[in-house]
């Protein structure tokens, strides 16, 4: 699937950056799962907080980060 795609489906409040024609590996919460190519969500739980792990998801490899928070 194509980011384009994927997010034209959804409400988006804000995007920064921009979306060129990427395409999607997979969508994942789990930093040990991210792959080149992958959406990165960052979700925040009773135990944990995905937004404290944006940026290994990037190092990973992740071409797009969902987030709530800035």
């Amino acid at each position: 699937m194509e980011a384009k795609e994927l997010f034209n489906s959804i409400k988006v409040k804000n995007i920064k950056g921009t979306l060129p024609d990427l395409s999607i590996n997979k969508i994942t919460q789990d930093t040990r799962e991210v792959e080149t190519g992958d959406v990165f969500l960052c979700i925040e739980g009773s135990d944990f907080d995905g937004h404290l792990y944006a940026k290994d998801a990037v190092e990973k490899g992740a071409t797009v980060i969902v987030a709530q928070k800035k």
